[in-house]
């Protein structure tokens, strides 16, 4: 029998065992939130499922409060399935985003699961999981990958490394940079040949992109279809230090556009 949300009602009269286990599959995964967007699924109305935990800690993120794998706003998988049936209505369109939606090992089962009950699906993700975004690839409609900085600075975004600046930073962990690499080339390169809508994304952080790390870029992602640069919001910044730097002006941030364009990228988006 098909798994989808319409048989949900029965699965908790228990008619259905099978499909029981299969959702309590996904009760690993901790959901933070679901809420409506008009901006994060190009060109439609979303309904964009926020989940736990990442294997990272960029300073500059919005959404620190979902780090934490034991969080107390965590919310049932029972709850978002309802909600999603719900907003069937008015729109079948996902975004599953974090955090790391990547850390999950039920992610791809999770996105099936969505993807058999006639729902799109777009896939946030910062890319040091490829094979977890292989095994998503057949049910996602779009996915968008995260490039922080250029590879050999992702060092900085460990998980407990205290994060500096750029002029602070001596680079001494070269295994560690042909790790983080080979991870976001090898992302990179299923994105592409995918056959799916996608984008590539940065942040532009003063101090930790500069224009050497957009030409870096640039080489990793030549030839994509989709690049967007997002300005800097220092104020929405978890470490109180960078709520002090000054943003890039939107001069500078077309300068890296330019930049990015003379890679063969089809479309680079600004969002200031």
């Amino acid at each position: 029998m098909k798994i989808s949300l319409e048989n949900l009602s029965k699965v908790k009269s228990g008619l259905f065992p099978s499909i029981s286990i299969k959702i309590t599959m996904f009760e690993e995964i901790k959901f933070a939130s679901i809420i409506t967007s008009l901006i994060d699924y190009p060109s439609h109305v979303s309904s964009v499922i926020f989940l736990i935990g990442c294997n990272l800690r960029c300073q500059f993120c919005q959404n620190s409060s979902l780090w934490i794998e034991n969080n107390p706003l965590s919310i049932s998988s029972e709850y978002i399935l309802e909600e999603l049936e719900k907003r069937k209505s008015f729109s079948r369109f996902i975004v599953v985003s974090g955090g790391e939606p990547c850390i999950y090992p039920s992610l791809p089962d999770f996105i099936k699961y969505l993807y058999n009950s006639g729902f799109k699906v777009k896939l946030d993700t910062n890319g040091l999981n490829p094979d977890m975004i292989k095994r998503c690839i057949p049910y996602l409609d779009y996915i968008a990958m995260d490039i922080k900085t250029s590879p050999e600075l992702y060092v900085l975004l460990e998980p407990k490394v205290k994060w500096k600046l750029r002029q602070f930073y001596e680079l001494d962990k070269i295994q560690k940079s042909k790790y983080y690499r080979n991870k976001i080339l090898k992302s990179i390169k299923l994105i592409m040949n995918s056959g799916i809508n996608y984008e590539f994304r940065t942040t532009v952080v003063p101090g930790l992109v500069t224009e050497k790390d957009i030409r870096k870029i640039g080489k990793l992602v030549k030839g994509c279809k989709k690049y967007v640069l997002q300005q800097f919001i220092p104020s929405k910044s978890f470490k109180k230090e960078l709520r002090k730097i000054i943003p890039y002006s939107e001069r500078d941030i077309n300068k890296f556009a330019k930049i990015l364009e003379n890679f063969n990228i089809k479309e680079v988006k600004i969002l200031l």
